[in-house]
């Protein structure tokens, strides 16, 4: 909450209208961006600039420098600037409510701002120590995922601020931890899609690292999952039942971090493939919602059937799977002409997991990299 600052946000749950939440807000702008709903009727979005010269909408506020987010002294504008009238004013004041609700420490938390005094967390009453709501790197991931869809990119001063704080929130594995997800897939997910929204350099070793982790837990058969119980033993990041949704979270992380031809997103596609029920679903009895960790979690029954249709309409689209071939459906991958040569992408040809040769449907739940049982 920032008292001083206009209601601009967009708020969780259906009767919560006067506390907006940061995860939220940047979702809905991202929802009006890629839709084409953030632009007033009739604007031209072709006008965007694309490019590395791009630091962000210059949204004017005199009463703080931090809005008038789009100059800096070493990465000037392009001379070529976004028309914020173009904007819709809903998403004008959106973007602006986002901005202001950065904390000190470059970071964003869900609900509030600077609210961070751990001393609080010692006292008797103080519920299940979750009265603060610190920075963490899922939702400063997520803003960051919004905010690139207007422009904002790397040089911009409170993107760097964002980016040093998921550097420093790294933990010594490449992992992120997940405040909102179970836990470090969904941490480390959203972090590589936020850093590869706003142009950040994919080679670079902090993504690299994070790249190697998701690789390494990977299970037999190309699912991911992982227990709650990795919020009271961190030793046991990565490791659980394999589930739809942290096995999309996996797939979307490594995609934003260019890997869409490499053997562990090849597996983790099949591994949906295989998994997916007659009726287009996935079966998931795990929890992998975060309330309070370490004291209640939450299922959220759509996670096991969105995630994966993102990842795979993802997949599909980084592969050019979902573009047509001569009017023919499917654009095959380049060595396959008539499905022969390489290995199509959606094949259930088995993989090649942590030196072992597995298929997708030889998959036995739970058996796998479970050390203990999910909550």
């Amino acid at each position: 909450m920032n008292p001083s600052l206009e209601p601009g946000g967009w708020f969780f749950e259906y009767r919560n209208g006067h506390y907006p939440d940061t995860d939220d807000t940047a979702m809905v702008l991202t929802a009006l961006a890629k839709t084409g709903h953030a632009w007033k009727r009739g604007e031209d979005r072709g006008s965007r600039i694309e490019d590395g010269e791009n630091r962000g909408w210059r949204i004017e506020d005199r009463e703080s420098d931090d809005l008038c987010s789009s100059s800096s002294s070493v990465h000037p504008l392009s001379s070529i600037l976004h028309p914020l009238s173009s904007l819709r004013p809903a998403v004008v004041r959106g973007l602006r409510w986002l901005l202001r609700m950065q904390n000190r420490d470059g970071g964003w938390a869900a609900f509030d701002r600077d609210v961070d005094r751990q001393i609080l967390t010692k006292v008797p009453f103080a519920d299940h120590n979750a009265m603060l709501d610190p920075s963490c790197p899922d939702i400063t991931a997520r803003v960051l995922e919004s905010l690139g869809h207007y422009g904002y990119r790397v040089g911009n001063r409170q993107v760097d601020r964002a980016v040093s704080f998921l550097e420093a929130t790294q933990e010594p594995s490449g992992a992120w931890l997940g405040r909102w997800g179970v836990n470090y897939i969904y941490g480390s997910w959203q972090v590589l899609t936020g850093l590869q929204s706003v142009g950040y350099d994919m080679r670079q070793p902090l993504v690299r690292r994070a790249v190697t982790w998701l690789q390494r837990v990977q299970q037999p058969g190309g699912g991911w999952g992982e227990t709650c119980r990795t919020y009271d033993e961190p030793a046991l990041a990565g490791q659980g039942t394999p589930t739809a949704s942290q096995t999309a979270w996996a797939l979307l992380g490594l995609l934003a971090a260019g890997e869409a031809h490499s053997a562990a997103v090849r597996c983790g596609i099949d591994y949906l493939l295989a998994t997916q029920q007659a009726d287009g679903t996935w079966q998931e009895e795990q929890f992998t919602g975060t309330g309070f960790p370490k004291v209640f979690y939450l299922k959220y029954h759509m996670y096991a059937l969105y995630f994966p249709l993102m990842a795979l309409a993802r997949y599909a689209s980084a592969t050019g799977l979902g573009q047509s071939h001569n009017g023919q459906g499917r654009k095959l991958p380049a060595g396959s002409e008539n499905g022969k040569g390489d290995r199509h992408a959606f094949s259930p040809e088995p993989c090649h997991v942590d030196g072992g040769l597995y298929r997708a449907q030889e998959i036995v739940r739970g058996k796998a990299l479970s050390p203990g049982a999910d909550a």
